[in-house]
């Protein structure tokens, strides 16, 4: 992704949670992919799309570095 652009809803969800274009638009509904409507057409701008990899990115480093210590200090 170079970070310019839209992307549809369906490669969106293909992208950060390799789910199907149903599955992709039921998160979309939810809010969990953001999305700005174009007519009839619904698009997600790919920074939002890399801003939310990075987070999930974050999220699951900081997970690992939890149960990382967590092993440590129970030996």
């Amino acid at each position: 992704m170079d970070g310019t652009g839209m992307i549809s809803v369906a490669e969106a969800g293909k992208r950060l949670y390799g789910c199907s274009r149903a599955e992709s638009y039921e998160k979309y509904r939810r809010g969990e992919i953001p999305g700005v409507r174009v007519g009839r057409r619904i698009y997600v701008p790919v920074p939002a799309i890399e801003r939310l990899l990075h987070e999930q990115s974050e999220a699951a480093l900081a997970a690992l570095e939890e149960r990382r210590a967590a092993r440590l200090r129970h030996g």
